[in-house]
């Protein structure tokens, strides 16, 4: 966890906040989270991801998929059944 933290800073620095790159550090980020059981910092890590790459990347990238179905197992490991489908449905419909 601290190295993709300190990753996230480097490319903070380097790329700015709203590059995929750094996107990618916060999905490193919010994996580790979520294999810790911390769902709600995973969450956060994932969502702010998602804008990024809506942005970047456009809302039919198979990245912003990928990124929607993490949303969806994070609902999912939380109880949030209703949200985790709606996530994994997103997902799908870009695929």
């Amino acid at each position: 966890l601290e190295m993709y933290q300190r990753a996230l800073v480097v490319e903070k620095k380097v790329y700015g906040d709203q590059h995929p790159i750094t996107a990618t550090s916060l999905i490193n980020i919010g994996g580790v989270r979520f294999s810790q059981g911390d769902y709600d910092g995973a969450l956060k890590k994932y969502e702010r991801a998602l804008i990024i790459y809506k942005k970047t990347l456009g809302d039919e990238h198979t990245t912003t998929a990928t990124i929607y179905n993490n949303l969806g197992l994070v609902r999912k490991a939380k109880g949030d059944y209703k949200g985790a489908l709606e996530m994994h449905q997103q997902a799908l419909s870009i695929r």
